[in-house]
């Protein structure tokens, strides 16, 4: 089963003379299960196709089904409770919140919960953190953990909803070469663990190659799409 099906998706902002067409004709499918690294130049609309992707915005035309549902035909509640339920995000500038220990940072998307005991959200917040390696760092503050540690923080919060898709902007464009390869790893075993969905943004080819397929934008528009193994041949 598909994860995500785009179809025919455009995006324009503006109107009239100062309209700016930032995805043109967009349509792939992603199955349910499958790594997917997004890849385009500045301005290629990699960034908007991810809003898009994440539900937090809605295209000018096309459809958009996540998991089975049409997004264009939901209300903006609706698409916040799909989003809440079937999604998790990891961003490069990490967005923790700076007095508040990991164990509360991961546990802050299900604060308000209503399906789930408090008891059970911690205990699944603790779990979180002892797999990302953080079990005796989770009553830290993020300006007491490295880069890398506060990354992997962020991880354990987009996971704590138990999501079916993980949408990942540039996770580790703030990150050294040591903390970019354990978390390229972690990703890469949340995948084959979990049969996890996930769809990652990077300008880094090294980084694209640790996904399944690599997806190319320029100027809006889909320019490629193969295995990332095709992919990395055809570079050497």
């Amino acid at each position: 089963m598909a994860m995500i099906e785009l179809r025919d998706i455009h995006k324009t902002y503006g109107t009239g003379e100062v309209e700016t067409h930032v995805l043109r004709g967009v349509s792939m499918t992603i199955g349910s299960g499958e790594f997917v690294a997004l890849m385009g130049a500045s301005g290629s609309g990699k960034s908007t196709l991810m809003n898009l992707l994440g539900c937090l915005d809605q295209p000018t035309s096309g459809e958009y089904w996540l998991d089975g549902e049409e997004v264009g035909r939901l209300s903006s509640d609706r698409r916040a409770t799909l989003r809440s339920r079937k999604i998790g995000f990891v961003f490069q500038s990490f967005h923790l919140l700076p007095r508040t220990t990991a164990l509360d940072n991961v546990l802050m998307p299900v604060a308000y919960a209503i399906d789930a005991d408090a008891a059970e959200r911690r205990r699944r917040a603790v779990a979180l953190l002892e797999r990302v390696g953080l079990g005796e760092k989770m009553m830290h503050e993020p300006a007491k953990l490295s880069g890398g540690q506060q990354q992997r923080v962020a991880v354990a919060r987009a996971l704590v909803n138990e999501p079916r898709l993980l949408l990942a902007d540039e996770p580790t464009g703030a990150l050294d070469s040591r903390a970019s390869a354990a978390l390229l790893a972690m990703l890469g075993e949340l995948h084959a663990r979990e049969h996890l969905s996930i769809v990652i943004v990077t300008h880094d080819d090294s980084v694209a190659r640790h996904a399944q397929r690599i997806v190319r934008l320029r100027d809006g528009s889909v320019v490629e799409d193969a295995e990332a193994a095709a992919t990395a041949g055809a570079g050497r």
